[in-house]
């Protein structure tokens, strides 16, 4: 009757275990891609039995670090009393992924830098693309984001994806989706979001507008002024002609001003620039 208990007690733990993991599947930690409770198939090179009490998936992951050929790992327990086992995996294979495996406990994590190694994909964790031109759509029924990247991997068309975990919408689950992209678009912080971007698809980002001296500020452009000063060259000023003797002229009030000397309001700024003088 106590190993009963034990053993339902266990099982839950598991479940919450898994559900605590569920809510971290697809964001990067540690080095990681977090994938939860997913089990994929073959390719290992290295079995490790947990007999040591304390031992559990970090265990795994480290391992899998200290092995310089590991790209995946999966620490797995069959059932509640019996010792899990660490799987070191060579690649990290989407084919046959699942999580309806039956175990009592799957912990999965793929090497962040396997998938930009072999897939030649960035990842940004918590991220988006917003602005980047659709390819096409495609469930992750397995949920699983490496999935998504081998895809976009495989596909010359695709420039980078976004990965999006399961989520209940008007009280009905909705599946994993992986977003295909043509363009890169640009990186928007979005929590559970994965994205990732092929080597040389994104631009480097956008720089804070400097701030501009006043000598540079107020100097009007070449392009906003006449065609002579473009050039360099000023109009030709003639000489006032002497008034017949006698006819002398009221006197003029004001400066002389020449076309093009005048900065008004909107030329202080080239087109699409805010007015300094007019911010607060």
């Amino acid at each position: 009757m106590r190993r009963k208990v034990l053993a339902v007690v266990a099982l839950v733990c598991a479940s919450l275990g898994g559900a605590a993991l569920a809510q971290q599947i697809g964001m990067l930690q540690s080095g990681y891609v977090q994938e939860g409770n997913l089990l994929r198939p073959g390719n290992i090179i290295e079995t490790i039995t947990m007999s040591n009490p304390g031992q559990n998936a970090d265990t795994c992951r480290k391992a899998c670090d200290a092995n310089s050929e590991c790209g995946a790992f999966s620490y797995t327990q069959t059932a509640p009393n019996r010792k899990p086992v660490c799987h070191l995996r060579l690649i990290a294979l989407p084919g046959g992924a699942r999580r309806d495996h039956g175990y009592a406990q799957v912990v999965s994590g793929t090497r962040i830098s396997y998938v930009k190694d072999v897939h030649k994909i960035t990842l940004y964790g918590n991220t988006s693309l917003t602005g980047a031109a659709l390819l096409r759509n495609v469930p992750s029924r397995a949920n699983d984001p490496v999935e998504c990247s081998d895809l976009c991997s495989r596909d010359a068309g695709c420039q980078a994806f976004t990965y999006n975990p399961p989520r209940r919408t008007a009280g009905r689950a909705a599946e994993a989706m992986c977003t295909l992209h043509k363009t890169a678009g640009k990186q928007t912080p979005q929590a559970g979001a994965l994205s990732g971007v092929k080597s040389g698809a994104l631009a480097a980002p956008a720089r804070p507008r400097a701030a501009v001296p006043p000598a540079a500020r107020d100097a009007v452009p070449a392009r906003d002024l006449p065609a002579q000063r473009a050039t360099g060259a000023r109009p030709a000023i003639k000489p006032p002609v002497a008034p017949p003797p006698g006819n002398t002229p009221a006197p003029q009030t004001g400066g002389t001003e020449f076309p093009g000397e005048m900065n008004f309001p909107g030329e202080m700024t080239s087109p699409g620039e805010k007015d300094p003088s007019r911010e607060k």
